[in-house]
């Protein structure tokens, strides 16, 4: 019969070191695609840089917003797009 123990830090290699690739990863967490719907005429905005570079740091893999691949598969409004309004 297995007996529980508690988990201590070095149980867990999400904090360590990873190569990805030509990637150097400082760690093994990564933020998923999230969707903000700020995207006004479906293209970047200035803030998105703030927004990104506050969610990241040096050694991070973060993939950033889903992108409609054209004006009739965008889904919702105010998404990154490939087409231009």
């Amino acid at each position: 019969m297995e007996t529980k123990r508690d988990v201590q830090y070095d149980d867990h290699h999400l904090l360590t070191p990873y190569k990805m690739g030509k990637f150097n990863l400082s760690h093994r967490i990564v933020l998923a695609p999230l969707t903000r719907q700020r995207s006004f005429n479906n293209v970047p905005q200035s803030h998105a840089i703030l927004y990104y570079s506050q969610i990241t740091s040096k050694g991070s893999l973060l993939i950033t917003e889903a992108t409609g691949a054209s004006d009739t598969a965008q889904g919702y409004v105010m998404r990154l797009s490939l087409m231009r309004n």
